[in-house]
């Protein structure tokens, strides 16, 4: 079926190719949609019996009948859709949510991630890109060596080097059943060489958990185990790793966080380790703030996010001299300048997005990276001037 842009709507058979022609002069938003139905498909879903089985895509998108379809192709391949006025630099390789990100001696790293649609996932929609952007000439990511392609894991800055912990794996193609597993892998890697070096495993297979380096150590928390499906044994424990000993260390377990989270948020603000946000093992999203001081050994609990039911859900965080800042579905970029105060609002993304990363751009910025929005995921980065 096509529907034009004045609400016309025309019906046929395409040929043999699986092609069929329609004609319009009217530009506005145009709608496509196409079945194909397999007869004899006998089976049973939810309690009820079916004989066919009906396949269904839609498209819509829009359509300039003063330009002419060469020009129309080669102009979107440099279109960006609802880019908006505070976009940063060149668009991200694919739209990606759920990924590892790091700022690292003036350059930003993006590592794999969820492509596709929401609740889509199969090694298809893994994305396979290790990609760096220099911050101070932001014209061109560069690829680089890729590990295991993974989403829901952290990749972090510490020291001399990059370090990817955990993370999920899928092992099903698009159209097979999933096969979801969480990894136990961290490996570092050495910017100026490219290369990948693999140090001790996590204790136990993590992923939707995150993960932030204060001084030479990582600090990890939240996150599930998966093992096939989706039914994920939740992770209870907070861990830690000194890189100063190179790969002959091994992660320690801190007290036990008051807490079960998994899509949080982690950073290190004022000699403290934060965790915020999250969805809890009720399945229910909280907008909570707890932090640990590694000094005390002692966590403790401070003033929620603001925000609404959704809010703490795949949101983001950073901590610098000027403030702790989180940002989330709302938009909003809020600010705790006070471990006992109050959050504010610093600014406002053209975006609102979640499962995006939130990192230092250039002097007195930060950018929020990819991630998603309520319609679909997102390939641009935003910036915003921080005090």
């Amino acid at each position: 079926m096509f529907t034009d842009a004045e609400g016309g709507s025309f019906e046929e058979t395409t040929d043999e190719q699986g092609k069929v022609h329609f004609e319009t002069s009217a530009s506005g938003t145009i709608g496509l949609m196409t079945s194909f139905i397999e007869k004899d498909k006998n089976g049973e879903l939810a309690g009820k019996k079916y004989t066919d089985k009906a396949h269904y895509a839609t498209l819509t998108f829009e359509f300039d009948s003063n330009v002419s379809p060469a020009a129309e192709a080669k102009q979107s391949q440099t279109k960006r859709p609802n880019r908006p006025e505070g976009a940063f630099g060149p668009q991200l390789p694919e739209a990606i949510s759920s990924f590892g990100g790091a700022v690292h001696q003036g350059n930003l790293y993006v590592y794999g991630g969820h492509t596709g649609k929401e609740h889509q996932h199969s090694r298809d929609n893994l994305s396979p890109n290790f990609v760096r952007l220099s911050l101070s000439q932001p014209q061109q990511w560069e690829h680089l060596s890729m590990g295991t392609p993974l989403q829901g894991m952290a990749l972090v800055s510490c020291g001399d080097a990059l370090y990817r912990v955990g993370g999920l794996s899928a092992r099903n193609a698009r159209n097979e059943k999933e096969d979801l597993h969480s990894v136990a892998e961290f490996s570092q890697f050495d910017p100026k060489t490219s290369t990948w070096t693999t140090f001790p495993d996590l204790p136990q297979p993590r992923s939707s958990h995150d993960a932030i380096a204060m001084g030479d150590k990582i600090y990890v928390a939240g996150g599930w185990a998966l093992d096939g499906d989706r039914n994920g044994k939740w992770q209870k424990s907070a861990l830690v790793y000194d890189t100063s000993v190179g790969k002959l260390g091994s992660w320690q377990e801190l007290p036990v966080p008051p807490f079960q989270r998994r899509a949080l948020a982690m950073a290190a603000w004022k000699d403290r380790i934060w965790v915020i946000g999250g969805l809890d093992d009720l399945r229910e999203v909280q907008r909570t703030v707890f932090c640990f001081d590694p000094h005390t050994n002692v966590w403790s609990e401070t003033e929620k996010i603001p925000g609404d039911e959704m809010q703490g859900f795949g949101v983001s965080a950073w901590g610098s001299v000027s403030g702790l800042y989180v940002s989330g579905s709302d938009g909003a970029l809020y600010r705790l300048i006070d471990p006992q105060g109050s959050w504010e609002v610093v600014d406002k993304f053209g975006t609102p997005r979640f499962f995006h990363r939130l990192l230092p751009g250039n002097e007195n910025t930060l950018l929020a990276v990819g991630g998603a929005s309520m319609e679909r995921h997102l390939d641009y980065l935003e910036s915003i001037e921080i005090p």
